[in-house]
C-alpha cells in the first residue's frame, strides 16, 4: 500500500491515460495470482488481513496493465526473468505481447527463458529497428552510473506516447541508506543476509543517482518524457522468511499507516510518457 493518499499517482496523460491501479483492483488482481502452495500461503493471508500489498504486486499488476497483445516491450536490465516472483506471470505476458526484447549486460540474459529477444549489451548500447511501446526497468535504475544517458537511449527507443515503468528503491529508504554507506565489495555479503534466497550472481554495484523523485522526474523531462504516474510503496518484507516476525513487522507497518506516519522502508514505482509528437503516416 502507498504512504498517503498524496502519493498515489498523478495521472496527467493527454494522449493516453496511465493509472496506477486502485486497492480494490490490486486485491482482486493478487488473489488471482497469488502462489498457491502451503510453503507461501500463511504470508499471503497475513498481508491479505492486515491489507497490505508488496511492492513487487504493485508492480507487476502495473506492467501488467500496460502490456497488450500490440505491444512491443524492452525489458531493461531483467536478467534471468521479468518477473523474478512470478515464472507464470512473465510467461503470460511474455505470449501476450507482440515482441518482448531483453537487454542486460550481464550473462544473466542468456538464461532468460521468457524474452523473445536477447541482447547482451547496455541500453546506451542496443540498438533496435523498431520503437517500444514499452520499456520497463524494475531494480535497475539503482545501478546506473550515467542517468542521462539512458534516459537518452529510451528517449530513442521509445516510441511517441510510450510508456517507461521504474521500480527502484527509494534514495532515503532505511535499506538504501545502509546499503549506499557499504563498500561496494561489502555488499554481497549485505544481500545474503537481509534475502538469503538471493544469488551471488544478481548482485551488482549500487550508486543511487536515479532514486529520488526530483532526479528522475528532471532527468527525464530533460530527454521529452512527462511523469504521468508516481507513488513510493511501503516495503515490510524483510522479516518475512519468520512467522511471528512476519506478523509485527506488518502490526509495525499498519500502525504507521493508521498515524499517517512515513514508513521507512520504501521503493519507488514512477510512470514516464515519451511527449514526441506522434507522426501521422496516413496522410
Amino acid at each position: 500500500m502507498t504512504r498517503n493518499k498524496k502519493r498515489t499517482g498523478e495521472m496527467m496523460s493527454e494522449a493516453r491515460v496511465v493509472m496506477l491501479p486502485t486497492e480494490e483492483e490490486l486485491l482482486g488482481w493478487d488473489r488471482h495470482h497469488s502462489t498457491r502452495g502451503k510453503r507461501r500461503g500463511w504470508r499471503v493471508r497475513m498481508r491479505r488481513a492486515l491489507g497490505y500489498f508488496g511492492p513487487e504486486t504493485w508492480y507487476q499488476a502495473v506492467v501488467s496493465r500496460l502490456v497488450t497483445g500490440q505491444s512491443r516491450w524492452v525489458d531493461v536490465g531483467g536478467g534471468h526473468s521479468v518477473f523474478p516472483q512470478s515464472a507464470k506471470l512473465s510467461r503470460e505476458l511474455a505470449d501476450r505481447c507482440e515482441l518482448l526484447v531483453g537487454v542486460d549486460p550481464s550473462e544473466n540474459i542468456l538464461r532468460n527463458e521468457f524474452v523473445h529477444q536477447r541482447s547482451r549489451t547496455t541500453i546506451q548500447e542496443y540498438q533496435a529497428n523498431t520503437t517500444f511501446h514499452l520499456a520497463t526497468l524494475r531494480m535497475v535504475a539503482e545501478h546506473i552510473t550515467n542517468p542521462d544517458e539512458v534516459a537518452a537511449s529510451l528517449a530513442r527507443l521509445v516510441k511517441p506516447d510510450g510508456c517507461v515503468v521504474i521500480y527502484t528503491p527509494n534514495r532515503w529508504s532505511l535499506i538504501t541508506v545502509i546499503s549506499a554507506i557499504t563498500p561496494n565489495r561489502w555488499h554481497a555479503s549485505l544481500v545474503r543476509l537481509l534475502t538469503p534466497n538471493r544469488q551471488s550472481g544478481d548482485v551488482f554495484p549500487a550508486y543511487y543517482r536515479m532514486n529520488m523523485r526530483r532526479t528522475l522526474k528532471h532527468t527525464f523531462e530533460t530527454h521529452g518524457f512527462r511523469e504521468v504516474a508516481f507513488t513510493y510503496l511501503d516495503d515490510s518484507a524483510l522479516m518475512q522468511r519468520f512467522r511471528f516476525a512476519c506478523f509485527l513487522e506488518l502490526i509495525v507497518w499498519k500502525t504507521f499507516h493508521l498515524l499517517g506516519i512515513a514508513y521507512p522502508e520504501n521503493n519507488i514505482l514512477a510512470i514516464y510518457q515519451n511527449t514526441s509528437p506522434i507522426i501521422d503516416h496516413s496522410a
